[in-house]
């Protein structure tokens, strides 16, 4: 009884410290609850355009278009919009620098900063 309960100890003692440790403890995540809609191709060229929403993207040094969203990336969290009315649909954060974001593959590619520099990437 003592040998299962000193392994029980170590067992539960050992999940504790590598979830602690463990990059996951310092992500959050927020999926979005419904796909967001991929919108049509432009047939023709509109006879004029306009600005209908603005987010900051600061550590996107161009438009991140993934699969039916627009996502913005700064302070170590990455928010995909929704294209027509700019709402935020899902996003991922980690208690990380963010180095930089791109757009790859109709996803998110991020880089973040950890004690060897900027080595975690991640594909949203």
């Amino acid at each position: 009884m003592i040998v299962a309960v000193t392994i029980a100890l170590v067992v539960t003692a050992t999940i504790v410290v590598v979830w602690q440790r463990s990059d996951a403890h310092g992500t959050t995540t927020h999926t979005a609850e419904t796909p967001v809609a991929q919108q049509p191709t432009a047939l023709a060229v509109p006879m004029a355009v306009h600005e209908t929403w603005r987010a900051a993207n600061p550590a996107g040094k161009a438009p991140i278009v993934t699969d039916g969203a627009v996502a913005t990336a700064a302070d170590g969290e990455v928010i995909g919009h929704d294209p027509v009315s700019g709402a935020p649909v899902w996003s991922y954060a980690r208690d990380m620098p963010l180095c930089g974001a791109i757009g790859a593959w109709s996803s998110v590619v991020t880089v973040y900063r950890d004690d060897r520099g900027c080595s975690q990437v991640t594909e949203l």
